[in-house]
């Protein structure tokens, strides 16, 4: 059991943040945000950790561009190439 007290301006906060979350009962409601903000990671581990994913994804848009930009250079320079060929303008 965990006994804590509050100010009037904290309880009536965590009132409602309870009901905006659709909490059952002040109590439950508490203990599941506690424990659920011990798992969690720090904002600075969870934070970093998007931006990784965000630079992989960024990376990998990188080499999807350049590799479209060398089919793009390639196709123009069949594409000249045929019209050389063909006399076509």
């Amino acid at each position: 059991m965990v006994v804590f007290r509050l100010t009037q301006e904290e309880y009536a906060s965590l009132q409602a943040a309870c009901r905006a979350k659709g909490g059952r009962n002040l109590s439950e409601f508490t203990r599941s945000e506690l424990l659920v903000m011990l798992r969690s990671e720090s904002i600075a581990a969870l934070v970093e950790k998007r931006f990784q994913e965000i630079e992989g994804k960024l990376m990998q848009l990188e080499v999807s561009v350049s590799q479209l930009a060398e089919l793009l250079t390639g196709a123009a320079a069949a594409l000249n190439a045929r019209r050389r060929s063909t006399g076509a303008d």
